[in-house]
């Protein structure tokens, strides 16, 4: 080697598949120039060199670690599919490049931003259900997850019992280029049904004096911890007069509906029914109903004061 120069010495490693032990290489200093009139200097202590031959190995990691995707049945479009997308990071923290492929089943799907977008948008076209990954050493991409919900198949049927929550739960699956599972990721859709109740759910008014009026009231709830309803009364029978026509339920609080009858001579019972459903296409489903019975007397002794003794000003219907 010249003064103040470098070179390279390249170490390859033979085609062998089993991993070489480690070694060392000796390297003896010869100076060329080593003595003189009146000078000597002795060889230099040999440099060492350590070779160790590391597997590259990949390792796989998606955050986050599990995806819930939680929606209230009243939101969803009526007659319509409603798509949901969450972003997903998945990342290849280990050493070596990693070829997988990740797969799932509806009615979940697997979308990957275009890349002649900056902004990464989603591609507009259908998702798959398998998703093809080439990451090299210490890299991520990212990846949505959608899920499609139609409205259909997860409205209850009109005057179906039905519970209040329901959990489709579904995994996204990894696996390597030799079909080696890797991890799974949880996959949960929860669909909340609210339901509205009332309290009492029959009202009987017993014998009233021809042209008196009997006032009272009964009390909706609905069961969602989320969602606001927004609700329609409906009074069905001529002689009941409800109020007020709406009302908007807060998640689980309570509110009154008023309802008056006035007194007709008639020798049946008068009956009616107060409908209370959710607004829009949802009522068909989210509803529920208050009996009304009363029957009508000539009797004085069953005259009573209009207001029932009671301080609630809303039972003075205008």
């Amino acid at each position: 080697m010249e003064p103040n120069s470098t070179t390279t010495l390249q170490v390859t490693i033979s085609g062998d598949p089993a991993p070489p032990p480690p070694t060392v290489i000796l390297m003896r200093l010869r100076p060329l120039d080593n003595s003189g009139p009146g000078w000597h200097r002795p060889e230099p202590p040999p440099l060492t060199v350590r070779l160790l031959a590391v597997t590259r190995l990949p390792k796989l990691l998606v955050m986050p670690k599990q995806l819930i995707v939680r929606i209230c049945a009243l939101d969803l479009p009526a007659n319509d599919i409603l798509r949901i997308r969450k972003r997903l990071r998945v990342m290849n923290t280990g050493s070596g490049p990693l070829q997988a492929f990740a797969i799932t089943e509806c009615p979940w799907f697997i979308r990957v931003a275009q890349e002649q977008c900056d902004a990464k948008c989603l591609d507009p076209g259908p998702g798959s259900t398998v998703l093809n990954l080439d990451l090299l050493a210490r890299s991520s991409t990212e990846i949505a997850i959608e899920v499609t919900i139609v409205t259909e198949e997860m409205w209850p049927k009109p005057q179906e019992d039905y519970e209040r929550r329901r959990c489709i739960t579904n995994e996204l699956r990894f696996f390597d280029d030799q079909n080696i599972f890797l991890m799974s990721l949880p996959l949960q859709l929860v669909v909340e049904y609210p339901q509205i109740s009332v309290e009492p759910r029959k009202i009987d008014f017993g014998y009233v004096m021809d042209g008196d009026r009997r006032n009272t009231f009964f009390t909706v709830m609905q069961t969602s911890f989320s969602a606001t309803m927004e609700v329609v009364v409906e009074c069905l029978g001529k002689d009941y007069q409800t109020w007020p026509p709406n009302l908007t339920l807060a998640p689980r609080c309570r509110e009154r509906v008023y309802v008056q009858y006035i007194a007709r001579y008639q020798v049946s019972p008068v009956e009616g029914l107060v409908k209370i459903r959710a607004f829009g296409s949802p009522g068909s489903w989210c509803a529920v109903a208050v009996q009304l019975r009363a029957q009508t007397s000539l009797d004085r002794a069953t005259h009573l004061p209009v207001h029932d003794h009671t301080d609630d000003s809303h039972l003075l219907f205008d």
